[in-house]
């Protein structure tokens, strides 16, 4: 098909607005804070006994605490499911792994829920919002963990 020139150079012109209004206004989408995740996730166990150490892997550090019998894992679980296997991996040597994601334990991470939450608050977070998030905790827990359950209600939501 062959455009008149001025109605080319009127598409060109168009083009070049919408796309230069695009750089103007959208901004780089804040990433979760992992650090943040690690130092709350050690300071809740600290204060529940734990002795803690970071686990720092290419997929990212997870968190693993120890009182008297009881070992646990606490790593944050991307909400794309990508670090299931690694996560699940990490886990394999302290026992069976479980999420918690907005209050609710599940056997298989939750995926549609977070996902869009997700979506939701990095949308958000380019036009300058800043949302709290809620992040997916896979949770491994050792056989010595019987006793009272361990509260995981300051990671539930963090500030970013």
């Amino acid at each position: 098909m062959n455009l008149p020139p001025r109605f080319r150079l009127a598409l060109a012109i168009f083009l070049a607005l919408t796309l230069g209004l695009k750089l103007l206004v959208v901004r780089e989408a804040p990433a979760p804070d992992a650090a943040l995740f690690v130092e709350q996730a050690e300071a809740m166990l600290r204060i529940q006994g734990f002795a803690t150490a970071r686990v720092t892997r290419p997929f990212g550090t997870v968190v693993t605490g120890s009182r008297g019998a009881c070992r646990l894992m606490v790593g944050d679980y991307p909400p794309d499911g990508t670090m299931a296997e690694p996560l699940a991996a990490e886990a394999r040597g302290i026992g069976p792994l479980s999420y918690v994601w907005a209050g609710e334990i599940y056997q298989q991470a939750p995926k549609v829920r977070p996902l869009i939450e997700f979506y939701v608050r990095r949308e958000l977070g380019r036009l300058g919002f800043r949302i709290r998030r809620w992040p997916t905790l896979a949770v491994a827990t050792g056989s010595g963990c019987g006793g009272p359950r361990i509260d995981l209600k300051s990671l539930m939501i963090l500030p970013r």
